[in-house]
């Protein structure tokens, strides 16, 4: 496949649409009690309605739930989820949720607080998707069952989406309630009738 699809090419090429993740202004510590009564998601909101295919739940965005140490895997699963959205319909991908939809929190990650939190997901986009997609995600904090989660919303891109892994580059979209990788024949076909040529 044409090397015109690498993630490199498309942010020299639309390097003016470039724009940093909006940060959220709220900087008291993650679990502090008074954040409780602060943005408490809705009944109706995708949390509430489960995973779908455009919401993804996740426990933690770096830490692992059985080792309790911090797991470069944890970030990539997020990541992945993020640009599988960003490649299909858009959504919200919801971090302090468990797959199942029970609050989780954000204090297992052990961010001193929402905007560190935010400053460090901003980085982990920057260097694995891109900045040139920024302009297509927002993160916000919300409250939930007693707990803080981190809401990241995207819209569709209008550019395919690639997420670095090591040297390599993969590609990937959602399907139902999961996420899937393409590569090869797939792929060019799936960029080639959702994006254009």
């Amino acid at each position: 496949m044409s090397n015109n699809w690498t993630s490199s090419s498309l942010a020299r090429r639309h390097s003016k649409r470039t724009s940093r993740l909006l940060m959220p202004r709220l900087r008291r510590p993650i679990g502090c009690s008074s954040w409780r009564s602060l943005g408490r998601i809705a009944t109706s909101s995708p949390v509430e309605l489960g995973e779908t295919e455009e919401t993804e739940f996740k426990s933690t965005l770096r830490v692992n739930m059985v080792t309790r140490q911090p797991d470069p895997k944890m970030e990539f699963s997020a990541l992945r989820a993020l640009a599988s959205l960003l490649n299909s319909n858009g959504g919200k991908l919801v971090i302090g949720v468990s797959d199942d939809g029970k609050a989780v929190g954000l204090g297992i990650d052990g961010f001193e607080s929402e905007d560190r939190m935010s400053i460090y997901f901003n980085k982990l986009i920057h260097e694995r998707i891109g900045s040139h997609h920024s302009a297509h995600i927002r993160v916000r904090f919300e409250g939930y069952d007693d707990a803080r989660t981190m809401a990241v919303t995207c819209s569709r891109s209008r550019l395919p989406v690639f997420l670095k892994d090591g040297n390599s580059e993969r590609f990937f979209i959602r399907t139902g309630t999961s996420t899937r990788e393409l590569s090869g024949i797939q792929q060019f076909e799936y960029i080639k009738s959702r994006f254009g040529s």
